[in-house]
């Protein structure tokens, strides 16, 4: 029942309805309070509908549900840089790096901040390393 529901919020996602979405979360959650994807894919929905504090509150508890996660530190990352939190956005992705060194998408997120930020040679690393692991 919860991987339905968490499907289906996937789906509302991808379709932009996130006040369904977070409901089918809310539901998925209510079942399972300890459901680490549940509970990311909440921060991100949050995070969507411009609730960054709650945001911030179910991405650090997702990577408490899991620390060892690598889509969570992924996903606390994209709510930390989405409420200018660079810092903290670029500090749990280069945790997620530690613990999947393999992951493009995450490559690309921390390669934008470099390059936000100044550091273009880094962030030409960081995206030639993505390309090498992503190629298409």
């Amino acid at each position: 029942m919860i991987e339905q529901r968490i499907t289906r919020a996937r789906i509302l996602i991808d379709s932009d309805r996130l006040k369904e979405a977070a409901r089918e979360l809310g539901l998925a959650l209510a079942v399972d309070p300890d459901h680490m994807e549940a509970q990311g894919l909440a921060a991100f929905v949050e995070m969507r509908q411009g609730l960054h504090a709650e945001a911030g509150k179910s991405a650090e508890r997702t990577i408490a549900l899991a620390p060892d996660d690598e889509w969570a530190h992924f996903m606390a990352g994209i709510v930390a840089g989405a409420a200018g939190k660079t810092g903290k956005a670029k500090s749990c992705f280069r945790e997620a790096l530690r613990l999947d060194p393999g992951h493009a998408r995450t490559n690309a997120a921390l390669a934008q901040i470099e390059a936000e930020a100044g550091r273009y040679e880094d962030a030409l690393d960081l995206t030639t390393r993505g390309l090498e692991l992503e190629p298409e």
